[in-house]
């Protein structure tokens, strides 16, 4: 059942702005969103969904208050 069966990605964040990145995806129509520290995971699935990966949280939150 995975989305990258579908339609998904990985994007390495390194030399990202993460905010800004997490901002254009959802702003284009990006459902699924999976945070992780060193990348983020986009999909289009039909309910939206986000999560964070392992010890994640912390430097995402900020973004997302």
């Amino acid at each position: 059942m995975s989305q990258h069966k579908r339609i998904a990605v990985d994007l390495a964040l390194d030399g990202h702005d993460r905010a800004q990145l997490y901002a254009a995806a959802r702003d284009i129509g990006f459902t699924g969103f999976g945070l992780a520290r060193s990348f983020i995971h986009l999909d289009l699935r039909p309910k939206p969904a986000r999560w964070f990966y392992h010890r994640s949280k912390e430097a995402w939150i900020t973004f997302l208050e």
